[in-house]
């Protein structure tokens, strides 16, 4: 999941003009929260909640998800560059 503010920010760059999508973006954001919240709640061994901002500063995420899965390592996500098309829309990898 996503931080909502940096969520905003992402579409707002996407889509300058007009606010219309600012509401129905964060309304859906806030339901998706809340349904993956009530999974968590409801079937914690079975689902994660991993956040966006914490995968991409550092590898404390990539443990959790291995613990959680019960895999040796991801190594090669780890590697992976971090494009964020609203930072640059022209980006192809």
């Amino acid at each position: 999941m996503r931080n909502p503010l940096d969520l905003t920010a992402s579409t707002k760059k996407r889509n300058p003009k007009g606010l219309d999508w600012l509401i129905s973006t964060n309304l859906a954001w806030r339901k998706g929260v809340v349904i993956a919240e009530q999974l968590a709640k409801k079937y914690g061994d079975r689902f994660l909640i991993v956040k966006y901002e914490q995968l991409v500063k550092g590898e404390g995420e990539f443990e959790r998800i291995e613990q959680f899965l019960d895999i040796p390592s991801i190594q090669s996500y780890k590697e992976m560059p971090v494009v964020n098309t609203s930072d640059n829309p022209y980006a192809t990898t």
